[in-house]
């Protein structure tokens, strides 16, 4: 099985891509031997794919697995690169320029891209111009606006799919100016002085950026950590821990800082200078100290000229498990990579101990006894070793115990092949950028591109009898980049079953229909008023009897409320969303084989009415976050008070559907649990003003797990897993080449719904930070969010695995967009896990979708 990279869908036109033609399908097999002939590999990056513009200053970085990353420079004056390699698999991608007080003039929104050394044909990067400028001033919290090395500043402004620049603020005058896509935009203001911070107003603020001026933000007033987190780091037994220093890590829950402090070696103490806030904090020793976290992070409100006494508590490694990879007959596996780790507690919902590499099919993880003594040991192999682990093993241990132990694992035995073939015609469609991602119900996931000279894919995948059901069931979904023209029919996802035939496995064949894009539906948004409508979310969806099979596709409208979108031959309903308005009633166009062009204009609504009430639990009001959807696809969101009070500001005559969430922390025998809580979704017609009274009682439905930080070496291949089997597989070199870089994950319950996608339970936020705190938001290669399920939850809300979408949330058009390049994995008993491929990191979750009326995204726009 090989590791090849998705094109995404992307909010600006990459030119360039659609006319690749690399012969994909004969990238190598990890267990091939290597071929170490040299090769050259050639390409360009071009703004808009104009040659008369080169991307200056950009880098082209490739990587591969099991080797340090390769990085070459672009020609400044025709945009040309060529590397030499060896012959075989790599990940190439484009690079910004190094962080200076200069912004490019470019904005990379450009996807890392599979290729074969030697190459077929030159890649070519077409990142997008940066229209628009964001312009200010920093000021230090004593006037400070020089900043020398020691208190340097940075400014990165972006959209909500990470794509932006950073610049370091001139250390002489304060002054920032960066080049941006215009639109929705985001700022983040890192600091290297520790005791220092920016405004609380900045977190989440949005900056809409016109392609014509500068936006000039003014002065930003940075400000004094006044709050603190001390305490000592303490041993189980409640001794402080001495002789070695072990770095406390705490980050905030709303995502706009991470800190950490290292204890004294002489008396285990610390202190974290930190903003007022809800923070997450834990003691998270290294790998190689000796010692373990022994609880979960602590959640932690600090104010203002306050300090919080906190002693996290770790716990002496004294237990040693010397893993190894082995085939069916017991045989080690050399050669593989991946990772390891291990859960206590239940062993499938438990606490996660720190991963451990696998390199060379060995793995080492250090435990220790005083947590458990029971453990389930799991391996997480690379997509490209050509095995799938298998089952996870369970360990009993005992103080100062080195135990081996073996994890199976099972080779690709089979193959999934298949054409992409015109729905009109029956024949196989060439010149598309397409993959195809598949998931087994045993674990296994595999994916490829499809062959554009050929229309042609094939995947390597592994039959199991792990199941008890003589093989395994995947789940195969098909996606093509819509700047080729073109969609892939539903069903995108199909279902085969492969036999395990007594280890042969089997070869099966799957095709895809795709269809023509040949309409363009365009138009303007208006405000109730009459005045455009800017940055509003219209929605695109087919009215078909069977809704499984609808073309959904949404776009965001310019500064003067323009929108175009582009659709297949059928039916179409178009409504508009934008925040504090109600939207209109969707509006009904056909298109044929012969239209080009329709025009639809539309009208937002005022929110004329108001829904309240109370939240409760067990007769007590509680904190909650109240979300509504309305039956002609309307949102509304709210915050209730301390007593549970809330306010919904909707449209009248309109059904709505009211669910409150909340986490609830409780504890037991000393041991704390954090609770998720929800409330049946209530059916609410309002009149026109005030409609009240209307109670809201939560039920406790699940458990959070804790949240997860994790620093580690940027040119590492990493697996982080929270306690109820959502995980984070970063492969090496993907956020950057080296350096220290640490990730945070935390459970999120305040999500919205949409008017046909509900969540399934909670959520994810997801963080990453350079070594100088600076955010890591856009990746240079894919990393996979992978979020679990149970049968129970989609028996509630009537829906089959097909129909889970993970998305991530856009604060600036208030909507979930979700992410095509996924995989479904379902186990025998139903449970299961979506695996996406994400090139950003924002809030995540898993939909449901009962009708299919989840809108994809344009490629461009």
């Amino acid at each position: 099985m090989v590791q090849l990279v998705a094109a995404r869908h992307r909010v600006r036109p990459t030119l360039g891509i659609a006319v690749l033609a690399i012969v994909l399908s004969g990238i190598g097999d990890a267990r091939a031997a290597e071929d170490t002939t040299a090769a050259t590999l050639t390409g360009s990056a071009l703004i808009g794919g104009d040659a008369a513009r080169p991307a200056v200053g950009a880098s082209i970085v490739v990587l591969r697995t099991g080797q340090p990353p390769v990085r070459t420079t672009v020609d400044p004056t025709t945009g040309a690169f060529t590397l030499t390699l060896d012959s075989g698999a790599y990940r190439v991608s484009l690079a910004s320029p190094p962080i200076s007080i200069t912004s490019p003039n470019w904005v990379n929104t450009t996807s890392a891209q599979a290729v074969t050394v030697p190459s077929a044909a030159p890649l070519a990067f077409a990142p997008a111009a940066a229209d628009g400028t964001i312009t200010g001033t920093i000021v230090g919290p004593g006037g400070e606006t020089t900043f020398p090395d020691g208190s340097r500043a940075w400014v990165r402004a972006t959209n909500q799919e990470g794509q932006g620049n950073t610049v370091q603020v001139d250390p002489a005058t304060g002054a920032f100016s960066v080049r941006v896509l215009s639109g929705n935009t985001r700022l983040h203001v890192t600091l290297e002085n520790r005791l220092w911070a920016a405004p609380d107003t900045l977190a989440g603020a949005i900056f809409f950026v016109e392609p014509t001026a500068p936006y000039p933000v003014g002065t930003v007033n940075l400000q004094i950590k006044s709050a603190s987190v001390t305490g000592t780091v303490k041993l189980i037994s409640g001794a402080p821990l001495t002789g070695v220093s072990v770095p406390v890590r705490a980050w905030r829950l709303d995502g706009s800082d991470v800190d950490v402090a290292a204890s004294s070696a002489a008396t285990g103490s610390y202190t974290l200078a930190l903003t007022p806030g809800v923070w997450e904090v834990r003691a998270v020793p290294e790998a190689a100290s000796g010692y373990v976290a022994a609880q979960s992070p602590r959640r932690i409100t600090v104010i203002n000229n306050a300090a919080v006494i906190f002693d996290p508590l770790v716990a002496v490694a004294d237990v040693t498990i010397n893993g190894t990879i082995v085939d069916a007959s017991g045989t080690p596996i050399t050669g593989l990579t991946g990772t390891a780790y291990a859960r206590w507690r239940d062993g499938v919902r438990g606490d996660v101990s720190q991963g451990a590499r696998i390199i060379d099919g060995r793995f080492t993880l250090r435990l220790a006894s005083s947590v458990a003594t029971t453990y389930t040991v799991r391996a997480l192999l690379s997509p490209d070793s050509g095995y799938t682990a298998a089952a996870p093993a369970q360990i009993v241990v005992a103080a100062g115990q080195t135990r081996p132990l073996s994890i199976p694992a099972v080779a690709d035995n089979a193959t999934i092949s298949g054409t992409l073939r015109n729905q009109a015609t029956a024949n196989p469609q060439p010149g598309l950028a397409g993959m195809i991602f598949a998931g087994s119900n045993t674990g296994g996931r595999a994916r490829a591109r499809v062959n554009p000279l050929t229309a042609r894919y094939s995947l390597a995948v592994a039959s199991s009898a792990e199941s008890g059901q003589g093989g395994s069931t995947w789940l195969v979904r098909a996606f093509v980049d819509l700047t080729n023209g073109f969609v892939v029919q539903r069903p995108r996802a199909q279902t085969v079953f492969l036999p395990y035939n007594n280890g042969a496995g089997a070869d099966v064949t799957l095709d895809f229909n795709v269809a023509r894009i040949n309409t363009v539906i365009e138009g303007r948004v208006f405000n109730a008023d009459g005045s455009p409508a800017r940055g509003a979310k219209v929605s695109l969806r087919q009215t078909t009897p069977d809704a499984a099979d609808a073309y959904t596709r949404w776009v965001l409208t310019g500064a003067n409320g323009r929108y175009r979108i582009a659709a297949p031959v059928g039916t179409f309903a178009i409504t508009a969303h934008l925040r504090d308005a109600a939207p209109p009633l969707p509006v009904q166009v056909s298109t044929s084989a012969n239209t080009t062009t329709i025009a639809a204009d539309l009208r937002l609504r005022a929110r004329d009415a108001t829904i309240s009430g109370q939240v409760t639990i067990d007769g007590a009001a509680i904190p909650a976050f109240v979300r509504a959807t309305s039956a002609s696809g309307g949102r509304a969101l709210a915050v209730t008070d301390l007593s549970g009070n809330y306010t919904l500001r909707v449209s009248s005559g309109d059904l709505w559907r009211v669910q409150a969430v909340a986490e609830r922390v409780v504890t037991d025998a000393g041991a704390s649990t954090t609770q998720f809580l929800q409330s049946v979704r209530v059916a609410i017609t309002p009149a026109v003003g005030a409609n009240t009274d209307n109670a809201l009682v939560l039920a406790v439905v699940d458990t959070l797990p804790a949240a997860l930080a994790l620093t580690f070496d940027a040119a590492e291949e990493q697996a982080l897993t929270l306690a109820d089997g959502a995980q984070l597989l970063i492969p090496a070199g993907a956020m950057t080449e080296s350096g220290q870089l640490t990730v945070a994950v935390r459970p999120l319950v305040a999500l919205a719904a949409d008017s046909g996608a509900q969540p399934v339970r909670f959520g994810y936020r997801l963080l990453a930070f350079d070594s100088m705190r600076r955010p890591i938001v856009r990746f240079r290669a894919p990393v996979t969010v992978v979020l679990p399920f149970t049968a129970a939850q989609l028996t509630a809300l009537g829906v089959t695995p097909a129909q889970l979408v993970p998305a991530y949330w856009d604060e600036a058009s208030e909507s979930w967009k979700p992410e095509e390049q996924v995989t479904v994995e379902v186990f025998s008993n139903g449970d299961g896990v979506v695996r996406a491929e994400v090139e950003h990191f924002t809030d995540y979750a898993l939909l449901a979708s009962p009708t299919s009326r989840v809108y994809l995204p344009l490629a461009a726009r």
